[in-house]
């Protein structure tokens, strides 16, 4: 239901959009552009003004009429649904089925949600390639009802169907104001690696032929502020396009297209800093006690380490040695040797065989199968230990 008194439309209250909704910032400029929007479906003429963000470029409407009243709006705006598809309809599904199958092949079990198709006709175009489970979501009765009489085409609001493969949105992103909420009901109907095919028009280049301002679109994005956007709500980007469809009516004709895929992990709502600081934490407070407790196995014995690495040095200055003899740090790094880090020399692997230690931890996460290698040649007696088998807790039964 929309709260709007159907009888007689009145100007809706605006509201003041003070800050970017692609990067939070709230270093904007406003434009001296006030746009002068006459609604014939209403007979209402409203005014907005424009702004534009100095972080991220992003332009967009300062003044909001507010979700009830847009969606009230697209409702009633008198729109052409029709079953037979035009040669643009067809030229213009195909560019797009071309990009995307590029970086993800269809088959008749991915699953496919397309949000506000219009007729439908890149819906129609997959259906006729790939016989794919596709499903569709519009919020006009009168475009679902054409959709749902063509063959293939599910409503998705008559279904209970998420974990979807693949999310279309053409043309749909300019038409959203909360970025954060609508990402968000993307991310529950997707699965980790679903991906996410967006096209939405491209006003980093302006073009004179067409007036860039339109009512229902709420912003203006560039490649630099649409790839943002997306990473910043867990989506990595994978392909990327520009093309100008001279057969299209939509603004500015210009468009870009983006395959961006599904990553689960917290790089919205500013988690990722305190995620990757409490995984840092753990991880490095996990192997540390674990090499203190190796260590502590081998009181009194002899203990190599290997390389002369940052990692190395990591250990040194976090764990206890002390009740253990250190024979050295070795590395096969001419350049190295015969330093001393951290109070410990540097020597030449081969070196190994005469001091003849009852442990050699390394500590490599790149090159830790070759060191092995190495070690295992020279045939020594002593255990190898690595940091990714102290990560794991993968060391002494």
């Amino acid at each position: 239901m929309h709260n709007i008194n159907m009888k007689k439309i009145t100007l809706p209250k605006l509201s003041k959009v003070n800050f970017c909704r692609v990067c939070k910032s709230k270093n904007i400029t406003k434009l001296k552009i006030i746009k002068s929007f006459y609604l014939s479906n209403f007979d209402l003429t409203i005014d907005i003004p424009y702004a534009c963000c100095n972080d991220c470029n992003f332009i967009f409407q300062m003044m909001y009429v507010g979700d009830d009243f847009l969606n009230y709006y697209y409702l009633k705006s008198p729109m052409l649904r029709r079953d037979k598809l035009t040669k643009e309809d067809i030229d213009q599904s195909k560019r797009c089925y071309d990009f995307f199958t590029k970086s993800y092949k269809l088959t008749n079990k991915t699953k496919i949600l397309e949000i506000g198709p219009g007729n439908g006709a890149l819906l129609r175009y997959i259906y006729k390639k790939d016989k794919s489970k596709l499903y569709f979501s519009d919020l006009s009765k009168e475009a679902s009802n054409v959709l749902e009489s063509i063959k293939g085409l599910n409503n998705f609001n008559k279904s209970k169907i998420n974990n979807f493969d693949l999310i279309i949105m053409r043309h749909l992103l300019e038409h959203i104001h909360d970025y954060d909420k609508f990402f968000l009901y993307l991310r529950k109907r997707l699965k980790k690696k679903s991906k996410l095919f967006i096209e939405v028009p491209d006003w980093s280049i302006l073009d004179l032929h067409t007036d860039p301002l339109i009512f229902e679109h709420l912003s203006q994005f560039n490649v630099y502020n649409l790839c943002k956007l997306l990473t910043k709500n867990n989506f990595q980007i994978e392909s990327l396009e520009k093309d100008i469809v001279v057969d299209d009516p939509s603004s500015p004709n210009r468009i870009v297209r983006v395959v961006a895929e599904f990553v689960d992990v917290p790089f919205f709502k500013n988690q990722f800093v305190d995620f990757f600081k409490k995984f840092y934490s753990n991880t490095s407070a996990n192997w540390i006690d674990n090499l203190n407790k190796i260590l502590n196995k081998f009181k009194k014995k002899k203990v190599a380490l290997y390389p002369s690495s940052t990692l190395t040095f990591e250990a040194i200055k976090n764990s206890d040695f002390s009740n253990v003899t250190v024979t050295g740090i070795y590395d096969i790094d001419k350049k190295k040797q015969n330093k001393k880090n951290l109070g410990y020399s540097v020597y030449d692997p081969l070196k190994l065989k005469k001091d003849d230690p009852d442990l050699i931890l390394t500590f490599s996460m790149a090159y830790e199968p070759e060191i092995r290698r190495l070690l295992e040649r020279m045939k020594l007696r002593a255990k190898i230990i690595s940091i990714q088998n102290l990560i794991e807790n993968n060391m002494l039964k």
